[in-house]
């Protein structure tokens, strides 16, 4: 019997390692086609510009960013196979609406411990962590509450997209920076996460 669960373990183990390999070889594939794909782009746009089509080289870069709108930021860690694997599933959760959070840790007499692994998953890109004790929870919260200078930056994102809607035009800009459909998304998370934490905050009080 305990064989038997033993090589049903190993089989499992195996079929996910298959699969997170298969993410990995398609994540790499991508990555080759996006810098193929860019090549083919700076040539088109370079011949349309020398041949004075600026209308049509406009169009183009329009009709290039909306593409672009859609492709995930590969992630970084120092591990490719990390990096494709965390990509391939935080973008998964984002597409279904899914908050990302990350498993719990265990030893909760060691706060800095603690607080070092928030602060790297937090920079993964993932929307929370697990807790399993109290004592955990208020510096779990200042850890992803966002900074003064994050939040006035998203507010500034905001109210551009805002005036742009305002006056009939799809192009919003800050600073002479077009902003772009992602910025956007990130601001408007940035502010929601705050938010649901002042709202956490509200109910401490209480």
């Amino acid at each position: 019997m305990l064989k038997r669960t033993y090589l049903r373990l190993v089989e499992m183990q195996e079929e996910q390692a298959r699969q997170h390999l298969e993410e990995v070889r398609s994540i790499h594939n991508e990555m080759r086609g996006y810098k193929h794909d860019f090549h083919h782009h700076l040539q088109a746009l370079k011949g349309q510009l020398e041949a004075g089509q600026v209308d049509r080289a406009i169009a183009y870069l329009e009709q290039l960013d909306r593409s672009l709108q859609t492709v995930d930021t590969l992630l970084k860690t120092g591990n490719v196979t990390v990096d494709a694997i965390l990509s391939a599933k935080l973008a998964q959760a984002r597409a279904a609406g899914i908050a990302a959070l990350d498993t719990v840790y265990s030893d909760v007499n060691n706060e800095e411990g603690f607080l070092a692994e928030a602060m790297l998953i937090k920079k993964l890109g993932f929307d929370g962590k697990s807790v399993i004790n109290p004592r955990q929870i208020e510096p779990l919260h200042r850890v992803f509450m966002p900074s003064e200078k994050d939040l006035n930056k998203a507010r500034l994102i905001m109210a551009a997209i805002e005036e742009a809607n305002a006056r009939g035009s799809g192009v919003a800009s800050l600073k002479g920076k077009m902003i772009d459909k992602p910025v956007v998304t990130r601001a408007r998370r940035l502010l929601d996460l705050y938010e649901a934490g002042s709202k956490i905050d509200e109910v401490e009080e209480i």
